[in-house]
This record gives C-alpha cells, sequence and structure tokens, in this order.
C-alpha cells in the first residue's frame, strides 16, 4: 500500500495488509508526506508477513507528519533496519504511535520492531508494546534522535527507559513463536494478569476503538491499556484459555 500525503489527507482504516514482497523499502505501507499541511493516519490495521528488501518490513515512514493508532503489525522481515517500522521522517516534523502491538518482526541489522532514523524529525509513541523481536543490533527499539518520545510502553530495550516504560513480558493471550516471515503468529490480546492493562496514559489517546472495535477506553476502570486491543472481559482477573487442535471424527 502506497500512502501519500501531499495534496490531501489520507486515512487507512481497518485493513489487512500480509504476504507482500518488494526488493526495495517496506513490503507492506509505504507512506510519504512531505508537506505538514496534510497528515495521513493508519488505524485499527494488521501488518503481517510482510518483507521489503531494505529498510521497513512492515511500514516504511517518509514523513512530516502522521499518525499510527491501534494496529498490529508482527511477523514483518527487512534486509536492513526495522523489521516492524522504520521512520526515514523528513524535514522538522512529528510522527505519532498510539497504542499499537509491534511484534514477532526481524531486521537483519538494528531494530527488529521500531528504529527511528532522523535528526530533526521527531517520533512520538505511546501506550505502545514493541516486544520479542529480534535483530542484529537492538532488538526491539532503535532511537536515534535523543528528543523522541517512547512513554507508557512495554519494551526490553534500556534506550527507551522513561516515564511509564515497563519491561515485563506482556502475557499476550496466546505469545507468537520466533520472529520475520517465518514467526508462528498468535492472539496479542492480554490476559487478564498482563501488566499491560490500566498501565498506559489517557492523556494521549485520540480514538474511541480498539483493534477489535471494542471500546479503546472502558468505563469500568476508566484507565487505557497499552497495546492495539483493549483488554474487554473481567480486567485484571483470571482467565482460561482453551486451544482445541487437530480435532477429528
Amino acid at each position: 500500500a502506497y500512502l501519500r500525503a501531499q495534496d490531501a489527507p489520507v486515512t487507512l482504516s481497518e485493513c489487512l495488509i500480509s504476504n507482500n514482497t518488494s526488493v526495495g523499502e517496506a513490503g507492506g505501507v509505504v507512506y510519504y508526506c512531505p508537506v505538514a499541511t496534510y497528515t495521513g493516519v493508519i488505524e485499527r490495521c494488521s501488518i503481517l508477513r510482510n518483507y521489503g528488501g531494505q529498510n521497513g518490513g512492515g511500514i516504511y515512514v517518509d514523513a512530516r507528519t502522521g499518525l499510527m493508532q491501534d494496529c498490529l503489525v508482527a511477523g514483518n522481515q527487512t534486509g536492513q533496519k526495522g523489521g516492524g517500522i522504520y521512520n526515514q521522517g523528513g524535514s522538522s516534523g512529528r510522527v505519532f504511535i498510539r497504542n499499537s502491538t509491534i511484534v514477532n518482526n526481524k531486521a537483519a541489522t538494528q531494530a527488529g520492531g521500531l528504529f527511528c532514523n532522523v535528526i530533526v524529525n521527531l517520533l512520538d509513541v505511546y501506550n505502545t508494546i514493541v516486544y520479542d523481536n529480534t535483530a542484529t543490533a537492538t532488538n526491539n527499539v532503535a532511537v536515534l534522535n535523543a528528543n523522541s518520545i517512547f512513554r507508557y510502553g512495554c519494551t526490553t530495550d534500556p534506550a527507551v527507559s522513561d516515564e511509564g516504560n515497563i519491561t515485563n513480558n506482556p502475557l499476550f493471550a496466546i505469545a507468537g513463536i520466533g520472529s520475520g516471515t517465518n514467526a508462528i503468529l498468535s492472539d496479542y490480546r492480554l490476559q487478564a494478569n498482563s501488566p499491560c492493562i490500566d498501565t498506559g496514559t489517557n492523556g494521549v489517546v485520540t480514538s474511541s476503538l480498539d483493534l477489535d472495535d471494542n471500546p479503546r477506553i472502558y468505563p469500568v476502570d476508566g484507565m487505557v491499556d497499552m497495546g492495539a486491543y483493549e483488554a474487554e472481559s473481567g480486567r485484571k482477573g483470571t482467565m482460561f484459555l482453551f486451544t482445541i487442535l487437530n480435532v477429528r471424527q
């Protein structure tokens, strides 16, 4: 998919983008926005198992402004940097990521999950899980701009230690196995005892629905979760998972 927000705003909503291959940048989505007048939005999308021969397996961003929210980016792979997302950036501006799950992606060199390559363009990430990605250097997040923000997120890279961040296992309902296009993808909703429940920050939430089209903030507790999926039932309680495989009669 190619999104160009130059002459008008663009939105990619509720899409599945999977199993695409590019010899250049981004197997899944290229987002280009050279002006600050308009913006592009990627929301409630699943971007899975794409391969980019250069930077950005799932998404390649070259933009002054943009927003991704409530998205799952999983099982993507790149021959260079940014297995899940590569943010090249344009001139001064800010790209926002909110309440997304970036997991089981792979980069050949650096940042299996999320790579930010710019000095003047800022990356602004909140309420996002970047976990179980792999690369030769920096498995999950590599941000070259010291003024970029990664807060109220779940990742293991110490370089993004900041307000509200945790390094705990997010406790997905059923965790994926491996990384890249050969990964076994699974259920990235949160278990009832996940440390990502109620530990985001409400002040930056701009959407009303999560990736399942459930309320982004449940009124029973009034606190947003980290990741693409809001925990729906029982909140922090007991969760029972049943998996039935290969049933034959």
